[in-house]
């Protein structure tokens, strides 16, 4: 009999509880994808941002938001949404104000993009530093002081954590867990799975060819695809890797997968 040596790469449990086993658990039936077009030189300023809101599965709402997106027309819009989907354009605050942060951090959905921490900087109004994150980044997004800011910090070229930052409280309310978010980078996710690049992903999500477009109607292309992108890859983490979904903003690399199996399997 020959003999060889094998070498195993293990994980060993610290015995922390999982992520998505607290109270602050995300609503699975809403989903917020947004994204941005933006100017093609070096500043990469916010040309119009775009927003659907999907609730079990279906589009019902659709925002269009800039400073200046209210001179566009809806009408050429409506032939490219389902009949009952109300479309609305607004300002990039009042797209803050009045949708993001009801629906993502109020109503708790599903935060969903490709390349989160870049769209969130271009709805951002200020940044700084993060407290509590060490060589974090906080992004301000609106002057209303009930909203908190969303935390970012980069891992790597494909991954980065992304939450809520705790909100202004009392001695009170200090007791309580602050909610965290559930957001979900595509590009994150895929890589995570696959172990390919960003230039993978834009093939596998057929996402390309609705970025680099000028025509208006692209922008709505480009949320219909990514949605339709995060729902594939939810339905090949379940099948495939027998993970749940609310752990799936917990993925950052093709190591995590295994960490999380194993935690799912004990």
């Amino acid at each position: 009999m020959t003999r060889c040596n094998i070498s195993l790469r293990c994980f060993a449990d610290a015995g922390r509880p999982l992520a998505y086993n607290d109270s602050f658990l995300s609503n699975d039936s809403t989903v917020l994808v947004f994204g941005s077009q933006t100017t093609q030189d070096k500043y990469q300023n916010l040309v119009v941002g775009t927003c659907g809101i999907w609730v079990n599965g279906k589009l019902q709402q659709f925002c269009l938001y800039d400073d200046s997106v209210q001179q566009i027309d809806k009408t050429k819009f409506a032939a490219h949404l389902p009949n009952n989907c109300t479309i609305s354009v607004m300002s990039r605050d009042e797209f803050a104000c009045k949708v993001f942060f009801p629906t993502v951090y109020s109503g708790r959905a599903k935060c969903v993009g490709f390349d989160l921490p870049f769209e969130i900087s271009r709805l951002a109004i200020h940044w700084g530093k993060a407290r509590k994150m060490e060589n974090g980044f906080s992004f301000k997004l609106t002057e209303n002081p009930v909203f908190p800011n969303i935390r970012i910090k980069n891992l790597n070229g494909n991954a980065a954590i992304i939450q809520f930052a705790a909100p202004i409280r009392n001695k009170s309310q200090k007791k309580r867990k602050a909610y965290r978010g559930f957001f979900l980078d595509l590009k994150t996710f895929h890589y995570s799975m696959t172990n390919k690049s960003c230039e993978d992903v834009f093939q596998a999500g057929n996402i390309e060819s609705h970025t680099n477009s000028n025509r208006p109607e692209s922008s709505i292309e480009k949320t219909i695809v990514t949605y339709r992108f995060y729902q594939k890859l939810v339905r090949q983490f379940t099948d495939v890797f027998l993970l749940p979904a609310e752990c799936a903003n917990k993925i950052y690399s093709p190591a995590s997968i295994a960490k999380n199996t194993w935690r799912n399997w004990e």
